[in-house]
This record gives structure tokens, sequence and C-alpha cells, in this order.
């Protein structure tokens, strides 16, 4: 219309904004990015860059709007068309909902093929619904169509469910296409998702992390669980986000140190979380528990600089202990569940899973001062001699963890009866008499 209402501009403002109202809904900050000066920016770390080409409401004087403001584009804004093509050569174009007929964009990307030919990266384009016409004009201008091929009247809809298992696809594939550095995250990363597991995943600040891997890590570890960071796994660039979303799903329990105030780890934890029961958070003594942490249990820990942790692991430790005594029947009966879905190798990452919980908590003990603790061999000796394993000798137990290190290191396959064996066996091991001798001991 040639006028608007106040309201009418109101609104139009704020439809403007969409994307940075949407990534402030999950504490993610949104840089956008409207003049040429903004783009020495340091671009470094987990926010989102949004480069608002034909720029918005706010920024009038920068908006495209007009015939003549799509032609001169190119020559009026060349830093912004410089770093658009760095960013189309760089990486892989994906159109969202774009018909890709603004002339300067289009002006833009036949630049880049003329210069580049055919090494110009290839584009795609997610559609709802397009015609046989629609798609061949994608194609005509080196786009590829990915063609969601349902009503347009439902776009909104197809396109969240895509979205939807496009996520839950890349939180199952991301671990494993990953180079991972902790030995049994390696173990545990080749487990269906829904199984049970020993990992508990810490989102530490940079600041803290000394004081954990010192004082936290040994208490976790006697425990019979893995502590795991996000600095166990490299991901591929700009999957860091992704990636410690797939561990908070994965592990059985997350830690989050939340002293330093929100933080889109934080949010992720409480929000993605189907059992909150599983989720600690931990504030540095003096500090307010955030808002955001409601409905989770919070312990306080003293700052890293305080030599007297006693009570902070204390507590710790006792958390730990209540959660376990929940959880660990799951572990118990998972590997009969993985056999079961004739998932053979995962059945025995799952049965040793649970026998090497249970050692490691009943014998391994090391010391809150120390980051060491006790190696495979050694818990295996360790348990024959004070009588943990029943009828089954050192070596025996130690080829079935040479088993499972084969299917976590090479994908290899195990039959039938190799996995009832050992499933079998971890069993015997559970229900001996030094186990029930030592039931006020036990988590189950």
């Amino acid at each position: 219309p040639a006028t608007a209402t106040p309201s009418a501009c109101g609104r139009a403002r704020l439809s403007s904004t969409l994307l940075e109202q949407q990534y402030a809904l999950v504490s993610r900050r949104c840089n956008p990015l409207i003049g040429e000066d903004q783009l020495s920016t340091n671009f470094a770390g987990s926010q989102v860059n949004l480069l608002k080409l034909h720029g918005d409401l706010s920024h009038s004087q920068r908006l495209i709007v007009t015939e003549r403001d799509y032609d001169t584009f190119l020559s009026r804004f060349p830093i912004v068309a410089t770093f658009l093509a760095n960013l189309l050569i760089t990486r892989t174009p994906v159109l969202i909902g774009y018909s890709f007929d603004d002339p300067d964009f289009r002006q833009l990307w036949e630049m880049i093929g003329e210069r580049l030919g055919r090494d110009r990266p290839r584009a795609y384009a997610l559609c709802v619904g397009a015609s046989l016409a629609e798609v061949a004009r994608f194609e005509r201008r080196g786009i590829t169509a990915i063609n969601l091929a349902q009503d347009k009247n439902r776009y909104g809809e197809v396109l969240r469910n895509t979205f939807q298992e496009l996520k839950q696809h890349w939180l199952q594939q991301i671990i494993s296409h990953s180079h991972i550095l902790e030995e049994q995250l390696l173990q545990q990363s080749q487990l269906p998702a829904d199984a049970a597991n020993n990992l508990c995943h810490f989102v530490l600040p940079l600041t803290v992390r000394p004081f954990y891997r010192q004082h936290v890590f040994p208490v976790i570890r006697s425990l019979g669980l893995v502590p795991v960071t996000v600095n166990d796994v490299v991901s591929p660039p700009g999957s860091e986000v992704a990636m410690q979303e797939a561990l908070i799903h994965q592990a059985a329990y997350v830690v989050i140190d939340a002293s330093n105030g929100a933080s889109l780890e934080t949010v992720l934890v409480a929000d993605l979380r189907r059992d909150s029961s599983s989720v600690l958070a931990v504030i540095e003594d003096g500090t307010k528990t955030p808002t955001y942490m409601r409905g989770i249990d919070v312990i306080q820990r003293p700052a890293p600089e305080v030599i007297d942790t006693e009570n902070f692991l204390r507590e710790l430790d006792r958390w730990f202990r209540d959660g376990l005594e929940k959880t660990d029947p799951a572990l118990a009966r998972d590997a009969h569940r993985l056999f079961n879905q004739q998932e053979y190798s995962a059945a025995v990452l799952s049965a040793i899973t649970y026998l090497e919980t249970k050692l490691r908590y009943r014998i391994d003990i090391p010391s809150p001062k120390s980051d060491r603790f006790m190696s495979l061999r050694k818990l295996v000796e360790t348990a024959k001699a004070q009588g943990y394993l029943a009828k089954y000798e050192t070596q025996q137990i130690l080829s079935w963890l040479k088993v499972r290190n084969n299917i976590a290191h090479t994908n290899s396959t195990v039959t039938r009866d190799e996995s009832i064996r050992i499933i079998v066996g971890v069993e015997e091991i559970m229900g001996s008499n030094r186990w029930r001798a030592d039931s006020s001991h036990q988590l189950s």
C-alpha cells in the first residue's frame, strides 16, 4: 500500500527480524550483518552471523526494494558482494523457501559460475511441491532441487517435519563420523541411541576444566562412570553445537557448570533432556542459581583456587549414587533387549559395559586427588583375587574385552553363539555368591 498505519508498520518491522527473535528464544547469539563496516567483525565462536543482503526495516537506508536498487547492488555494495561470493565458494549453499529470482543474487551466482566453471560448488534448494518447470529452472542455474513433493498448503508443516528428521539423523550420526579421543566413548558410540550407557557428559567453561579433571573426574570413574567432554571428540568444522547436543542426548548423565551464566549449552540441557533427574547443575559458591535451571538439581562448588573440596565431592558422590540406584537396572537388562533384537554386537557392548561399570564401582576407588585409574587388566586381576569373577578365569574375561574392543575399533560383528556366551558369562558373574554377599553395596 502507498500508506501504512503505525500498527502495520510495527508488524512489518517485527516480521523483518523474525530470525533474530527465534534465535533469542533459544539464547543463541545472532549477529545481524547489515552494513559493509560490520564485515571486519571476528566471526569465531558459536554465534550465528546473519547476512541481511537487502537490509531490513530497522535500517531503511540499506533497504533494497526498487528495480534500480537490485540492478545496481553489485556496484553500490562491492564488499558485501565479495563477502557473499566467498561464502558461496567456500561453503555448500542450501536455499530454503527461496525462488532464486532476485536479480542481484542471481548475477553474483552467474559471475561465480563464469569464473569457476565446473569448479563452482553445487548448490541445493529445498522445495515443497515444486513443479517440473521449477525444478528444471533450478537445474539450469546449477542448483539441485530437493523436491518435497507434497501439498504447498502444508508448507510449514512439511518443512518442520523435514528439519526434525534431519536433526535426528544428525544427532545419531555425528559422533560416529567424528574422531573420538576418549576410548570408552568410542566403545559406547557403537551402541544404539536408545541403549543404556555409563557416560557422564560434562559441559564446562574453559576456566574450570582443570579443576574438574583433577578433583571431579576421579570420583566419577570410581563410580564406574565415564566422564566425557566435547573436547574428547574432534567433530567436522562448524558442527560444535550439534556435537554438544548429541553428547547431551546420548549420555546417561549430564553435569553442567552454570557458574558463568546462561549459554547455549545450558539451554540445550534445560530444554532438550527428556528426564531432568539425570541432569545436575553446578554453580560456584556465592552465585545465584539461574532461573532456567528450575526443576534441575543444583549443588555448589568452591572456587577453583580453593583447596578444600571435600564437601563438594561428597555431595557430588551422593547425587550420583542416588541416580545409579534408579538407572542401574536398565543397564543390567539392555544386553538381553538388544540380543532379542538380533543386535548381537551391541548386546556384547552392553553386557561388557555393565560388567566393567559394576567392577569399577566395587573395586577401583582412586584417590580424589589423582586422575589415574586402574587399567582393565589390573581391574580384572583384582576382581578375580577378591572373588568377584565366580568360576571364570582372568584370561576368559580379557578375551571378552578383546571382542568388545574389536567391535569398537573395527566395526566387526559377533555371532549369535558368541554373544550368548558373553552375556551368560556376565550374568553368572553378577549372580555369583560374592556379589550376593556384597548386596549391601550393590546398586541393584
